[in-house]
């Protein structure tokens, strides 16, 4: 069988097949990838992490070698890939949460996951406040809706 996956600078991993995946199975590879480069940012995959990225990915119908592959990509190069389609909010909280997963928030991961909310378009100005309220939410244990009508202030 042949690989046919091609390689460009911008960490994009394409095939021919992938002019065929669902707009869905696009955004889903996308976000997972952000996601991945979250969870690499001290270095580390962790089986949490790991754990995490693998449930995100069902989500998408994106398979466990499919974020294998992704895994051997992004150690070659980081590099966030903004979809202006897919809910920034929403990667932004998945962001927060990966970076929870091991029960440590490295300061590599903090800086990224302002950086990446800066990059889909929150304000400079609010992304500290916004990155620290997902941050205790999910500590107290509330979810992805609930976080979004503490913060609907913010992000409106």
């Amino acid at each position: 069988m042949i690989d046919c996956t091609l390689f460009t600078d911008n960490l994009h991993a394409m095939s021919i097949l992938d002019f065929f995946l669902s707009p869905t199975k696009k955004k889903g590879k996308s976000h997972l990838k952000n996601l991945m480069i979250m969870a690499m940012a001290d270095g580390v995959l962790d089986d949490n992490e790991y754990q995490f990225l693998k449930n995100i990915a069902s989500k998408y119908e994106i398979s466990h070698n499919e974020v294998d592959k992704l895994k051997l990509l992004i150690q070659k190069k980081n590099n966030f890939d903004i979809d202006s389609n897919i809910h920034r909010f929403d990667q932004i909280f998945d962001l927060v949460k990966m970076m929870m997963a091991d029960n440590h928030i490295d300061a590599r991961e903090l800086k990224m996951c302002k950086v990446f909310a800066v990059k889909t378009g929150f304000s400079s100005t609010i992304v500290d406040e916004l990155v620290d309220t997902i941050i205790q939410n999910i500590t107290i244990g509330n979810n992805l809706e609930e976080t979004k009508k503490r913060l609907y202030f913010l992000i409106k």
